[in-house]
């Protein structure tokens, strides 16, 4: 089954849900020096993060660990205050926020020069500004695992394909619920799982098992999950129309399901077979997101993977 692959989001949100739901705008900003050791690609992500975290400290306080008590402090006044509330990691820092939605980020070239032994040498650093849509989290967040594999076995866990690769994804989670995976690359976004083949019943998650292993889209039968029937007739190639392509494929868990977007075929065969899961834009995919956060609360819990396709050279 061959896939085909866009880039992109835009993100829009009514003030009355963003108040009513006490979703916020947030703001961050960071820089991170541009070596040339490092890939472009590389420092601006790890600065999108670091800029992320900026911003839900500022609005949701910074995490202060003494001894065996936990405190938020409010970044405006300096207060600190003792909590018994949950955190998130981001950066490899704990923070008291959810990013929701897509973020946007702006990013900026710094030159700069500086003396190293005498010799005057010229740097770059990039700078990441970033407004996006955060929550405070208040419930213990679910912490399942989820990993993209290049075969139907744990041991192939990658982030890095190749154009007709196949693609597999691991998941396990602690309580049982219901998962929705989508893919997204410009301006599209596609629905993974459940596949098109499966009945109404799967349209708001498909049912998983408490700590129980699935490894996803392999037509094998030891991972057909469902009692004889064989809904997966192929799995997913990838493919991208740029030397690189950047998808970042969303993982959606929630204890009961969902109300699904609305999805159109993406694309038939000569016989009039579909071959491309549904789709839809990336904008509305992310209105329904926002609407699942805020309406669900401490039942979903949304993770991403960031992975690469690259043209076989």
């Amino acid at each position: 089954m061959k896939k085909f692959i866009w880039f992109f989001i835009i993100l829009t949100l009514s003030p009355l849900l963003l108040f009513s739901q006490k979703i916020e705008k947030v703001r961050g900003e960071a820089q991170l020096e541009l070596p040339e050791y490092r890939s472009r690609a590389d420092v601006k992500k790890e600065v999108l993060e670091m800029a992320l975290k900026n911003g839900m400290e500022n609005a949701f306080g910074t995490l202060i660990i003494q001894g065996n008590s936990t405190y938020i402090k409010n970044e405006q006044t300096g207060q600190k205050i003792e909590t018994s509330t949950y955190f998130n990691s981001v950066a490899n820092s704990y923070v008291k926020g959810e990013v929701v939605g897509e973020p946007k980020p702006e990013y900026t070239d710094l030159i700069g020069k500086r003396t190293i032994d005498g010799k005057v040498e010229t740097y770059i650093e990039i700078k990441c500004v970033v407004e996006f849509l955060a929550k405070e989290i208040t419930t213990p967040k679910i912490e399942f695992t989820a990993l993209t594999l290049k075969c139907p076995d744990e041991k192939c866990q990658t982030t890095d394909f190749k154009v007709d690769d196949e693609l597999y994804i691991l998941f396990s989670s602690p309580v049982s619920g219901y998962i929705s995976i989508f893919i997204d690359e410009e301006g599209l976004t596609q629905c993974l799982y459940p596949y098109h083949t499966m009945p109404e019943e799967y349209e708001g998650g498909v049912p998983v098992v408490a700590d129980k292993k699935y490894i996803l889209f392999s037509p094998k039968p030891e991972f057909n999950y469902f009692s004889g029937k064989n809904y997966i007739t192929a799995p997913y190639l990838l493919d991208t129309r740029k030397p690189v392509g950047y998808d970042r494929i969303f993982i959606i868990f929630s204890k009961t399901p969902l109300s699904k977007p609305s999805l159109s075929e993406a694309g038939r065969d000569e016989k009039g077979n579909v071959i491309l899961p549904k789709e839809l834009k990336s904008e509305d995919f992310q209105k329904w997101l926002i609407k699942c956060h805020s309406f669900e609360k401490g039942n979903l819990v949304v993770d991403h993977i960031d992975i690469t396709i690259k043209k076989s050279t």
